[in-house]
């Protein structure tokens, strides 16, 4: 969505920012838990990059980017 509304250099700099993460927490996680430590290093940069670019397209275009079951105006 933040590349179709103009929004790619704010894309751009979420995805090298989950790069430095994912680079990061694989140097330190997999010394200690091996194949484990890339999967949970995969899943925090991953969980922050949906995270970051689901405030972000709320923030720059104003919509919800997620299901929200408790949401009462559903007609």
């Amino acid at each position: 969505i933040l590349q179709m509304t103009r929004n790619q250099v704010t894309y751009q700099n979420i995805m090298i920012i989950t790069l430095c993460i994912n680079i990061l927490f694989n140097f330190a996680l997999i010394p200690v838990l091996g194949i484990e430590g890339a999967a949970l290093a995969t899943v925090i940069s991953t969980l922050f990059w949906n995270i970051t670019g689901m405030y972000y397209v709320r923030k720059k275009v104003g919509i919800y980017s997620f299901y929200n079951p408790f949401n009462k105006n559903l007609n």
